[in-house]
């Protein structure tokens, strides 16, 4: 069993099925709010239910995150920074694209190193305690 709590307000807690795509070869997979060199979508992506997080695909990959301290930390694109992806963003394509916790956990860490990878705070106090992120992939 995995889980997942977000202590706000504001969020949409709202679940939808995004249903298995196809793909024609080299088209741009976009990432929300960003309009640079996006990862491109691979020819068949799998089905999964997503929410203000992603949660499971069609193979039972899961995901469950919290936010939590870090020492390191960068600011996305939008914000004068250079990183891409948000973990939200990285759980969506890895449940898009992959079968296994193994497989997922390679490809995020791959997306995060070839398009920079941000917290959920890259500014002030906030970042020490807030822009890591601790997953659960089963």
């Amino acid at each position: 069993m995995t889980t997942h709590t977000a202590d706000s307000s504001n969020y949409d807690f709202r679940i939808a099925k995004v249903p298995q795509q196809q793909h024609a070869t080299g088209t741009s997979r976009n990432v929300p709010l960003l309009r640079q060199e996006y990862p491109r979508y691979v020819a068949t992506t799998y089905g999964y239910i997503d929410g203000m997080y992603p949660i499971i695909n069609e193979h039972q990959l899961a995901f469950g995150e919290s936010t939590c301290g870090a020492k390191l930390w960068a600011k996305p694109a939008t914000q004068g920074g250079k990183a891409l992806f948000d973990i939200t963003e990285l759980a969506r394509i890895a449940l898009e694209r992959t079968r296994t916790a193994r497989e997922a956990i390679q490809l995020m860490g791959d997306l995060a190193v070839q398009y920079g990878y941000y917290g959920a705070e890259w500014e002030g106090d906030a970042v020490y305690s807030e822009a890591g992120e601790t997953l659960t992939v089963t």
